[in-house]
């Protein structure tokens, strides 16, 4: 075993330093050319890298008697770290300790939560370019909240939409089946709506608002 910076090395190469503001090792190839990999890890076992403590990093991979190995990132040790993926000097997408999800969003107070400055682009986008053909238990989108009593199970917000629409849906291939299906057994809902659409009271007079609040 070789130890730079302790005479008591636990591994083929220990290297330690109590450096506050550099690095303990730096890997660098100044040749911008090569396509090759410049750091290569190659286990037998599970860890590739642990950083021990709270603020480290665990990238290990667990091999099972059978089926598909699994990489997995962890962040942190036993405490509560957050992940965060960073490009272009930003925070991207994050990870909170507690399970919540944030793309633009460095404190997401929902499982996923996206959040975004965008003027002309799309904020969500779901594209399926396949031929679909579905069934009742199988769909494009989803949501289910068989567990919902009481409360809302969609809520759309835009306050301040002037022109344009709340809702645009385009069904120009449909011949058969449903564009919209709200159905609700006779306990679905214990209390609250099954569909609400609310607008300013000023919206069905208001010659400047050229949205549809609603159209069939």
């Amino acid at each position: 075993n070789v130890g730079i910076g302790t005479t008591g090395p636990s591994t083929p190469l220990d290297v330690r330093g109590s450096q506050a503001s550099s690095g303990i090792l730096t890997v660098y190839n100044s040749d911008t050319t090569t396509a090759t990999d410049q750091l290569i890890a190659t286990m037998r076992g599970t860890g590739i890298i642990n950083a021990i403590g709270d603020t480290g990093l665990y990238l290990f991979v667990t091999k099972p008697a059978s089926g598909n190995p699994t990489v997995t990132l962890r962040a942190g040790g036993v405490g509560n770290t957050n992940l965060a993926f960073r490009t272009s000097g930003t925070d991207k997408m994050t990870i909170l300790s507690d399970g919540n999800v944030g793309i633009g969003d460095t404190t997401p107070d929902a499982l996923l939560d996206l959040d975004s400055s965008a003027t002309t682009t799309n904020v969500f986008g779901l594209t399926n370019t396949g031929v679909f053909t579905g069934t009742t238990t199988s769909s494009v989108a989803q949501i289910t909240a068989d567990s919902l009593t009481s409360g809302t199970l969609l809520y759309l917000s835009a306050t301040g939409l002037t022109t344009g629409k709340g809702i645009d849906l385009v069904t120009s291939g449909l011949t058969t089946g449903t564009g919209i299906a709200v159905t609700a057994s006779s306990n679905a809902i214990d209390s609250g709506q099954l569909l609400n659409l609310t607008s300013a009271p000023s919206a069905a007079t208001d010659t400047s608002l050229s949205a549809d609040i609603a159209r069939f």
